[in-house]
């Protein structure tokens, strides 16, 4: 079979050279018989199956064979690009089915890659505007000082003297991402042909949704509108600031926003300059409000994501990554963390599997039970061993064990918590979340029927 064939097979279309690509590394890195069994193999690389069949013996590339298989996995999403490690980027939230080492690797995923030239910046930002840049902006610093898989960023000041930053999508990305989605996609739909164990896992319908967020990710104006609904929601909050987004000049493939003047938030030097108990608990009570009274949180709140500005406010930049919990699955986790602290481990339990997503493979009595004896556990360990957020963490890791998955909202909701909970126990080692979270949800509660008296009024 030629690799033609084989890409009709699976009723791909597209680029040729990238499905031999993809099939090239994953063999490379190990994978070869996972390859095989998406009958890929006339893809990979002439070379190394030549190599490979006379001498009948793995060459060099193929010995990585040898490396766990975590590392493995990793440094092939690295290796695939930008949209594949944004994959593993989201992958290493579902401890749902992945396991505890996977996550944790994922979880260090990053993308090494070189800023693109100052004229093609400045080339993108003219075509998105159709206006010359020193029309808008009274200067721009051509050289970026931040750059991504995706974009990259320059400080500018606008014709009214107001600091922004530009956002700018890289050359041609939005075509490499949109291709290689769809070809995630026939892969997707044609390992759960091929592999029928892997169907439980639902391969196709988890790239469907990975698909979904990654297009809306490619239009920085989403990030913008999000940006907007964020400052609306919290414009009450004294404590912390969303930047502005200029509306009027985002685009496509440009975001201009408002340059926020603040120290990083460095949580080794915290103690020594900033008020470590105080951000801690800021920033935790206002994640907690973003989920519960408003149901739209910013889901990466690490310290690289946080400024502190002159007058003590935190600021949270970055929304590319936000959750969203509409309100019926934010009463679910309200419900259930009320009942876990009142000790009323059935119910809460019984409340969390009627929040799941079951199937016929799913032991929905063996996850009860063994939720229940979590919680009792978990009500009579010290509150450094078993935090809430550890709590969810093993809620989620049990149900791979059971086959029992849950909503993208509600693990994004646990991303939000843990890093959150991480950070804050870094600027007050004292800093203990299970023990403020009751008070918090209160607070919760109080604002969402203050919200709905105002609908009335």
């Amino acid at each position: 079979m030629t690799g033609k064939r084989a890409a009709k097979r699976i009723g791909w279309r597209g680029d040729l050279s990238r499905l031999k690509e993809i099939s090239t590394i994953l063999s490379q890195e190990g994978f070869h018989r996972l390859v095989d069994k998406l009958h890929l193999t006339p893809c990979v690389s002439l070379k190394c199956r030549i190599h490979c069949m006379f001498h009948r013996q793995l060459c060099q590339v193929h010995l990585k064979k040898e490396l766990p298989f975590e590392i493995r996995f990793v440094n092939t999403l690295e290796r695939l690009g930008p949209t594949f490690i944004k994959l593993g980027q989201v992958l290493s939230m579902r401890n749902d089915f992945l396991s505890v080492e996977l996550c944790q690797a994922l979880g260090k995923l990053h993308s090494h890659v070189p800023t693109f030239g100052s004229k093609t910046a400045i080339d993108i930002i003219e075509v998105e505007l159709q206006q010359r840049i020193s029309d808008i902006f009274s200067e721009f610093e051509e050289k970026p000082f931040a750059a991504a898989s995706l974009a990259q960023v320059h400080r500018a000041r606008l014709k009214n003297g107001k600091k922004v930053v530009i956002k700018v999508q890289r050359p041609g990305i939005d075509t490499i991402i949109t291709s290689d989605l769809e070809l995630l996609l026939l892969l997707a739909k044609h390992i759960q042909q091929v592999i029928p164990s892997l169907q439980k896992y639902k391969p196709y319908q988890h790239a469907q949704d990975f698909a979904e967020y990654t297009r809306k990710e490619l239009d920085f104006r989403n990030e913008a509108e999000v940006m907007e609904h964020f400052r609306q929601n919290l414009k009450s909050d004294n404590n912390i600031h969303i930047p502005e987004a200029h509306l009027n000049l985002c685009r496509k493939r440009i975001l201009v926003m408002e340059e926020i003047e603040g120290q990083q938030l460095d949580v080794e030097d915290i103690n020594k300059t900033l008020n470590g108990k105080k951000i801690a608990r800021e920033l935790s009570e206002s994640i907690v409000m973003q989920i519960f009274v408003h149901g739209l949180f910013h889901a990466d709140p690490h310290p690289g994501n946080i400024i502190i500005m002159p007058n003590d406010k935190i600021a949270l930049i970055d929304f590319g990554m936000y959750g969203e919990v509409d309100e019926q699955l934010r009463r679910q986790i309200f419900w259930i963390l009320l009942l876990i602290t009142e000790s009323k481990f059935q119910e809460a339990a019984q409340a969390l599997i009627g929040m799941a997503e079951v199937n016929e493979y799913s032991d929905v009595h063996g996850y009860y039970r063994e939720i229940v004896s979590l919680y009792e556990v978990w009500s009579q360990a010290q509150m450094s061993e078993m935090s809430m957020a550890k709590l969810i963490m093993e809620e989620l890791k049990t149900g791979g064990k059971y086959n029992v998955q849950f909503p993208r909202g509600f693990i994004l909701m646990l991303r939000s918590l843990i890093t959150v909970e991480s950070v804050a126990q870094r600027l007050f080692p004292e800093a203990n979340m299970s023990q403020e979270l009751v008070p918090m949800l209160k607070k919760a509660l109080f604002l969402i029927i203050l919200k709905f008296i105002k609908i009335f009024y």
